[in-house]
């Protein structure tokens, strides 16, 4: 059974490691839909970009509805939606938007969902690499969403508003379900939108 949070271990990195933990089989699972390898190549990365549009898109509408910018300031500055739609279009890839954000998410949820596309920048410089050293012209041109925030301490300082979040147990169960929740959709997003050939999102 997990051992109860309490307010002092919470501001140094304790959320942090609790929610890794918490997430990494999920974590594991949405990995294991992608393949670095075949990134490069301008169909995988068409479908990684149509993947990671079907999830993240509908989510950062869920988290502008539920008042993000409330809880994370620089809220519309991390949004990358657009940045995603215009890599999209610059590579001839359809998006159908999905009906519906969905219900409001409290607080502590609305963080754990963060947690999982704040994450995701870090996977997104290892594929950025990976699309630059493939030299695929089209895929080279169009890496809005993977550049997006680069420069900037983005990870760093939303680890830093987790962790002085101090929740309690009950608090730290419902940025779990956040997080799980936001992990899902991309996987579900993996199955039924993109074809295996992009490495996911890894969360720190």
């Amino acid at each position: 059974m997990p051992q109860p949070l309490s307010t002092a271990t919470s501001r140094d990195g304790r959320v942090h490691a609790v929610l890794r933990s918490r997430t990494a089989a999920a974590h594991r699972r949405l990995d294991a839909a992608f393949d670095l390898a075949r990134l490069p190549e301008r169909g995988p990365y068409g479908a990684f970009l149509r993947a990671s549009a079907a999830a993240l898109i509908p989510l950062e509408a869920r988290l502008d509805a539920s008042g993000a910018a409330a809880v994370l300031p620089d809220w519309p500055a991390r949004r990358r939606g657009a940045a995603l739609l215009a890599d999209l279009a610059g590579l001839d890839e359809p998006y159908a938007p999905s009906a519906g954000a969905g219900a409001p998410l409290e607080r502590d949820t609305l963080l754990g969902v963060l947690y999982v596309l704040e994450g995701s920048r870090l996977g997104g410089a290892m594929i950025r690499r990976a699309v630059l050293a493939g030299g695929d012209p089209a895929a080279c041109a169009n890496l809005r969403y993977l550049d997006h925030g680069r420069g900037r301490r983005f990870w760093p300082s939303f680890l830093a508003r987790l962790d002085g979040a101090a929740p309690d147990e009950a608090g730290l169960g419902r940025m779990t379900e956040g997080a799980l929740a936001a992990f899902a959709a991309f996987e579900r997003a993996a199955s039924t939108v993109a074809s295996p050939g992009a490495l996911a999102h890894t969360v720190g």
